[in-house]
C-alpha cells in the first residue's frame, strides 16, 4: 500500500467519566480540500469475536501482502494479541472516496456495508517482508 500523510483527529466518548468502554467514536482525516470521516456507535462492551466469525475473520490476520516496484509480491508477518470487538449499532462513512481511495473503490465504497464493529487494537509488530517467488 502507498500511504500519505493527513492530520487528522479523533474524538471518543463514553458512558461516564469513569468508563473505558467506548460508545460513540469518529475518526477523521483532511486532504488539501476537505475533511472526511468515519463514526460508528456500540451499545455492548467489546468480547473476543466468536470462531468462524466475520469479525474473527478481519482482525486475525497476520500476514500482509504488497506489490513491489518489479511487479512481484511480497508477504510480510504482522503480530498482535487477538483483539476485542463490538457491534456497531450505527456507522457512517463521510468521504468523497474518488478523490480520497480512486475512482475504482468509489461504487464499492457507495454502498452500506453489511457489518461494522469496533476493534479494540494494540501495538503490533510488522516484520521485513520476504519477496515471493512466481511459479
Amino acid at each position: 500500500e502507498n500511504f500519505v500523510a493527513r492530520p487528522m483527529r479523533y474524538t471518543i466518548e463514553t458512558r461516564d467519566a469513569d468508563s473505558q468502554t467506548p460508545t460513540r467514536i469518529e475518526y477523521a482525516w483532511k486532504d488539501a480540500l476537505d475533511w472526511h470521516r468515519l463514526e460508528l456507535s456500540v451499545a455492548e462492551p467489546p468480547e473476543f469475536p466468536t470462531p468462524g466469525s466475520e469479525a474473527e475473520f478481519i482482525t486475525e490476520h497476520y500476514w500482509g501482502y504488497t506489490a513491489r516496484r518489479d511487479g512481484s509480491t511480497s508477504e510480510y508477518r504482522v503480530e498482535h494479541p487477538q483483539w476485542r470487538v463490538a457491534p456497531a449499532t450505527s456507522a457512517e462513512f463521510c468521504c468523497d472516496v474518488a478523490a480520497v481511495y480512486g475512482e475504482p473503490f468509489a461504487e464499492t465504497l457507495a454502498v452500506k456495508p453489511s457489518s461494522a464493529f469496533l476493534a479494540e487494537g494494540s501495538a503490533v509488530a510488522v516484520y521485513r517482508g520476504t519477496r515471493l517467488c512466481h511459479s
